[in-house]
């Protein structure tokens, strides 16, 4: 009996002595994934969203009274002028409407990394094979989240100085409707102002 339980106890001592598995490149690749995704939400939280949304509602309120107060037919270039301009409200309004959805995808994907790092620190991950499995499964999940914030980082800018440049001459078209004058009701256009931002973790 007492040779049994010295075997057991042995056997105990040996199997609480058995080395876990080294994850510390698998720590280190998830640590660089979480940072890659940092870099670009904070390259998209540069963008000035409320400028945007004072923007996009701008356009909005110049192309309606045109709309409702051209008598005559315009010219060709102006026609151009204006089809840009509303292709740049179209550009605004989708950055608007998933600005909220990708800081929420972003807020649980985050969590989703630090958790897989803290069961990588703890030794609660099977084997490496599984380690890689779910690493690979974390960036999988966030490619889409980068490239759409990566293409809004690249596109809103671009149509930011283009929008500078068009609204001086979509002035000029309202003030020749108007007699030389550009509307009170133009001068102070209702904002609706997002506030919400990515939230950006260290």
């Amino acid at each position: 009996m007492t040779r049994i339980i010295g075997f057991i106890f042995a056997a105990l001592i040996l199997f609480s002595c058995k080395p876990k598995t080294d994850f510390s490149a698998e720590i280190t690749q998830a640590d660089s994934v979480k940072k890659e995704i940092q870099r670009v939400v904070t390259g998209f939280n540069q963008l000035d969203s409320v400028r945007i949304s004072v923007s996009e509602n701008t356009i909005g309120a110049y192309l309606g009274y045109i709309t409702q107060n051209l008598k005559d037919t315009i010219s060709r270039e102006d026609a151009f002028l204006l089809s840009g301009f509303k292709g740049i409200k179209k550009s605004f309004g989708k950055y608007s409407k998933t600005k909220r959805d990708l800081g929420r995808f972003y807020a649980f994907n985050l969590k989703q990394i630090e958790s897989l790092q803290t069961d990588l620190k703890e030794g609660m991950i099977d084997n490496k094979d599984s380690a890689k499995k779910y690493i690979t499964s974390e960036i999988d999940a966030n490619r889409e989240l980068m490239r759409m914030m990566r293409l809004h980082t690249e596109i809103i800018p671009n149509e930011i100085t283009r929008y500078d440049s068009l609204k001086p001459k979509v002035e000029e078209i309202i003030k020749k409707i108007n007699k030389g004058t550009l509307p009170a009701e133009l001068l102070n256009v209702p904002v609706k102002r997002e506030t919400q931002e990515v939230e950006d973790d260290d």
